[in-house]
């Protein structure tokens, strides 16, 4: 159970988010599936957008769960606080990895994706093997393990199909990456502050979540003002679905 819930929680981006950015996807790449300057200037829109979301929520809800998980889901739940923080990130990993099927059907290759999804599921059954053997923070860690190397996998299989680099992949991903260690790094020293420890949990849990979104745009319009209008567009997306 305790497993079960920070699964759901670490994956609520990638089912909510990811997915409905994935769904039209599909067919607009379809229609350019010949034109490989196209297909990656959309599919790194699309990463960039998901990051831009995905990894600060799962950053903050990261930092946040040790308040969080006994305040809003009750203190007979604060076993589960470890391996939430520990899934967060493969959450942030499946939300970006989940777009490579978009590529890879859009490409007429839906033999990798069923060959990789057989595959993945082989390694993550052994993954599971091994961690259980070390409770459900050895079944988290070793999640996000696998996770993170068959996401490099899969990923180098569809960057060679449109002609992407690592380099222009990950380059997309820096601006997500560093406001959200930003945010990290601020909610921390707010957690250390008197006037925080003085805080009730709830009002203590409240000035984190604020705190950190604020400082994340802050650091967001100075690294990148133009992803501050691409996350306006993508959350008017999310309302009207």
């Amino acid at each position: 159970g305790f497993y079960s819930l920070a699964y759901q929680m670490a994956m609520f981006p990638l089912t909510k988010i990811s997915g409905i950015i994935r769904v039209p996807a599909f067919p607009a790449f379809s229609i350019i599936q010949d034109e490989n300057e196209k297909l990656r200037e959309g599919y790194l829109k699309i990463i960039k957008y998901t990051s831009l979301i995905t990894f600060p929520l799962l950053a903050g809800l990261a930092i946040v769960a040790p308040k969080f998980v006994p305040i809003v889901i009750g203190k007979k739940w604060v076993p589960m606080i470890l391996p939430l923080q520990i899934l967060c990130i493969a959450g942030a990993l499946k939300s970006i990895g989940t777009h490579v099927g978009s590529i890879l059907y859009s490409k007429g290759r839906s033999d990798i994706s069923f060959k990789w999804t057989v595959f993945a599921t082989i390694v993550t059954v052994i993954a599971i093997l091994i961690g259980i053997q070390y409770d459900i923070v050895g079944v988290a860690t070793a999640i996000t393990i696998t996770s993170c190397s068959l996401l490099l996998i899969i990923q180098k299989i569809t960057n060679k199909l449109i002609d992407l680099s690592f380099r222009d992949f990950f380059g997309t991903l820096r601006s997500a990456t560093i406001c959200s260690a930003i945010m990290m790094v601020s909610i921390l020293i707010l957690q250390k502050s008197d006037l925080y420890v003085s805080l009730p949990g709830i009002l203590s849990l409240i000035s984190s979540i604020i705190i950190g979104g604020i400082v994340y745009i802050f650091a967001l319009l100075i690294i990148d003002k133009d992803s501050i209008k691409e996350i306006k567009i993508l959350i008017k997306q999310l309302r009207s679905k």
